[in-house]
């Protein structure tokens, strides 16, 4: 009787394994998202070939600066830079957690991110070994925007060691978006880039695409020097400047 018991045990176990889907791509339901290219990008060029070299010689990447620089756009065009492209082909995933509450902020959350990243169904977070193996599989490069809010999680120790695992794999290479330049994870040595306002010109070029309206040029000096350069002041301005004529 026992026997038996053990035997349809085991029956039972391997039916719900064969009925499991199992993590060998990613699940059709589930589509891997990129967010497009920034635009207007001016004046990064140069950042985008240094981190894109980088990330190609595996090395883990932060980009750091305060809100507003720019770091989340760079990132983004990185990501659809043609040598990471052309490299990392489907394998590119990119996860922020930019206006998420860090009190709501759990490992499952994190997890749930990573999984629909990599475009697979986040109820495989349940299955994190299977993911870390589908992670690990191949090149991969993974964005994690917004970092910091990680850092300020209650869990934090627990965050540490999913980036950690991530970290330690040779086959992830890790790009950071975070306020502070440094890493709460252990593991995740990366080489910080400091993200700085835009030159003046850049900043002159953005501002006038984005208003193309005849504006004087001393106004638009004034304007620009108000805001430092500030990327995404620039853009503000020259967004509210065109609407008023």
């Amino acid at each position: 009787m026992h026997l038996g018991m053990i035997n349809q045990r085991g029956i039972d176990q391997l039916n719900r394994q064969i009925k499991r889907p199992i993590i060998t791509n990613a699940d059709q339901s589930w589509h891997v998202f990129l967010p497009n290219a920034p635009s207007p990008f001016f004046g990064r060029d140069h950042f985008v070939v240094r981190v894109a070299e980088l990330l190609l010689n595996r090395r883990h990447v932060t980009l750091c600066g305060p809100g507003g620089i720019g770091k989340t756009s760079l990132a983004k065009a990185v990501i659809h830079d043609s040598l990471i492209a052309e490299r990392f082909r489907n394998r590119r995933f990119f996860t922020s957690f930019d206006g998420m509450d860090t009190t709501q902020i759990s490992t499952r959350t994190v997890r749930e991110q990573v999984c629909r990243a990599a475009g697979l169904d986040g109820r495989f977070n349940e299955r994190w070994e299977e993911v870390m193996a589908f992670l690990t599989r191949e090149d991969t490069i993974l964005v994690i925007d917004n970092a910091e809010a990680l850092a300020a999680t209650r869990n934090a120790d627990s965050m540490t060691r999913i980036l950690d695992d991530l970290a330690s794999s040779p086959s992830i290479v890790i790009l950071v978006t975070t306020r502070s330049k440094y890493t709460f994870a252990p593991y995740l040595i990366t080489q910080v880039v400091s993200v700085p306002t835009l030159e003046y010109k850049y900043a002159q070029e953005t501002f006038e695409y984005l208003c193309p309206q005849q504006i004087p040029t001393d106004v638009i000096d004034e304007l620009l020097h108000g805001v430092n350069n500030h990327p995404l002041s620039v853009n503000l301005l020259a967004r509210l400047a065109a609407q008023h004529e």
